[in-house]
This record gives structure tokens, C-alpha cells and sequence, in this order.
């Protein structure tokens, strides 16, 4: 149920979550830990390598129609579908962190080994990861349904990040405050070419050359370079052995059927969290997003005394 705006309820629930943050924890990410339930007033200080996955080729399928209808946005559910599932399966089987998959971007954080001495070897286990996930999305496409396989385009940035929580109860999800996941999207997103691209953090890590900045997002990991850090990783995993398992798993659980109805306004009735896919809502947005600007160099280094913690965590509150 939607509420009509006031000052006065808005002013009390600013202030109430601002103070929930008037004594801030900090600690340090060292173990295997939940990050969909971080307290409000709580921040883990991570060292890790932040991975984005961007599938390029998913405006053809919504273009795969002479005429955009539901054949086409069936086919692009399918298509996501396919490949959620192949990619969630990487993950899990080599311990990284899935921190979202929104439409055709994936954001996944390589932990592990912890501590800040084993930062070429996380490393060396995202590109090794993010090599089999561009192999085994080669493969899992359907001809019967005419879905294509995905072309990906990786973005790899390494660095220390603090996770707060983002959102409300009932849907949260964690929040990076920090270089390394904005460089890594900004890195995907800024090209249309396939490949594997690191950051000059990451290069520098593990003794690539670094590259002018203007070429970072131009200039793909080569096929040795790939095969040196697949080697140092030593993943245990390979794409036949994933590609198996996923036809197995698709086999045994088949993707449902799409149904589609519009939504009834008022829109703001409308419970995105209670609905599948035979229960699917179509209809006409006007969307306004905002972004703060050059977000990516104005974050100070991350220190361990926590003091940059407590203000950003505050002003997320807000």
C-alpha cells in the first residue's frame, strides 16, 4: 500500500536512519559470510576481484523478430534463462560470490584466498573463472528454440571495497563502496567487443604491463596470457564437465512456461517479488535513473581504521 508524502513521516524516517548509524563496525571479510543480511550500522572491509559479465548480444534477441512481440520476449527469457543457470553453476562450483544478475550483467566478487598477500592469486582464479564462463556460454544455447549461445564481454578490477547493506527488509542486497566493482562494470560496459579485460590494478597484480587508460577497455586479455592464469589458478573445472551437468540439470528441471498479462494501474500496487513466469506483467514504463558522476575516482583509499566506512555507510542510510 502506497502512502502520500509527508514532511513531517519523511523528516522522522530520515532522522531514524541516520541515527542507526551513529556508531558504525567495521571488520574485515575472512570467512565465508552471508552479504544479503549485513546490519544497517555494520561494513566489511573486502579484499577482492570483482568480475562483470556483460552478454552483448542480448538487444538481438530482442530485435530476433520482425516485429517485437511475445515470440521475441518469450525467446530473451529463455535465452537469460539458459545462461543463468549455466553461470550460476561456475560460480558455486568455484567458491566466488554471486552479487547479482540484472538483465544481462553479472557482478561476482572472487574472495577467496582471503587476505591481502593472495591478491594474484584471486587474481588469477576471476580470469581463469571468467575464461569458463565465456567458453561454457558458447555452448549453451538451444537450436529448437532458436536461442543463440551469448557473447560476453568481461570487466576485472582487484582492490579493497567496503559491503554495506542496500535496500530495505524484504529485498536487500549488498552495496560496494570502493574502486574496484565501478571500474570492473565500467570496464564491461565500455566497449562491444568479446574478450577479457582487466584494470591496471589487476594487470599490475599480476605482472602484466599496464596500459594508458584510454586502451584498458580496447585492449582484451591474449590467449597466453589467459592460459598462464588458468594454470596458476588450477580451478579443477572444465567447460565439457559444467556443459554436461547443465544439460543434466536442464533435463530434470525444464524451464516453465512464460505467460503474459498487463498490469492493472495504479503501478504502485504492483508486487514484482510475488510474481513467476506464468504470472509475468507487461507493460509501458517511463524509467529516471540517476548516477553520480565520475563516482569512480571519488572514492579515497580504503583504509583500516575505518573512518571513510562510517561516513559512506551513513550516507547511504540517508
Amino acid at each position: 500500500m502506497s502512502n502520500n508524502w509527508k514532511y513531517d513521516r519523511a523528516k522522522d524516517a530520515i532522522d531514524a536512519r541516520i541515527k542507526e548509524v551513529e556508531s558504525v563496525t567495521v571488520v574485515d571479510y575472512k570467512r565465508d559470510t552471508s552479504l544479503k543480511s549485513i546490519p544497517t550500522n555494520k561494513a566489511y572491509r573486502m579484499d577482492a576481484v570483482h568480475l562483470y559479465v556483460d552478454i552483448l548480444n542480448l538487444r538481438g534477441m530482442l530485435e530476433s523478430t520482425q516485429s517485437e512481440g511475445e515470440t521475441c520476449h518469450k525467446r530473451t527469457l529463455r535465452f537469460l534463462n539458459l545462461h543463468y543457470r549455466a553461470v550460476h553453476r561456475i560460480l558455486a562450483a568455484s567458491d566466488a560470490i554471486r552479487v547479482d544478475f540484472h538483465n544481462q550483467r553479472l557482478h561476482a566478487v572472487v574472495a577467496k584466498p582471503y587476505g591481502e598477500d593472495a591478491e594474484d592469486d584471486r587474481v588469477n582464479r576471476a580470469v581463469a573463472i571468467a575464461q569458463l564462463i565465456s567458453d561454457v556460454l558458447l555452448e549453451t544455447g538451444d537450436d529448437d528454440e532458436n536461442i543463440p549461445a551469448a557473447e560476453v564481454r568481461i570487466g576485472i578490477d582487484s582492490g579493497r571495497a567496503l559491503v554495506v547493506n542496500n535496500g530495505r527488509n524484504g529485498n536487500r542486497e549488498p552495496l560496494f563502496l570502493g574502486r574496484p566493482a565501478n571500474m570492473a562494470a565500467k570496464i564491461a560496459s565500455n566497449g562491444s567487443d568479446t574478450g577479457i579485460y582487466l584494470s591496471n590494478e589487476a594487470r599490475k597484480v599480476i605482472r602484466l604491463e599496464e596500459l594508458d587508460d584510454e586502451d584498458v577497455p580496447l585492449t582484451p586479455l591474449a590467449e597466453a596470457e589467459i592460459a598462464d592464469c588458468q594454470e596458476a589458478a588450477n580451478l579443477g573445472l572444465s567447460k565439457d564437465s559444467v556443459v554436461s551437468d547443465w544439460r543434466a540439470d536442464n533435463k530434470k528441471n525444464p524451464i516453465g512456461a512464460f505467460v503474459f498479462s498487463r498490469a492493472t494501474p495504479p503501478l504502485r500496487d504492483l508486487d514484482i517479488s510475488t510474481h513467476t513466469s506464468m504470472t509475468i506483467r507487461k507493460t509501458s514504463f517511463a524509467v529516471s535513473t540517476s548516477s553520480v558522476r565520475n563516482s569512480t575516482g571519488s572514492f579515497p583509499p580504503i583504509s583500516r581504521d575505518g573512518v571513510f566506512a562510517s561516513s559512506a555507510i551513513a550516507s547511504t542510510a540517508t
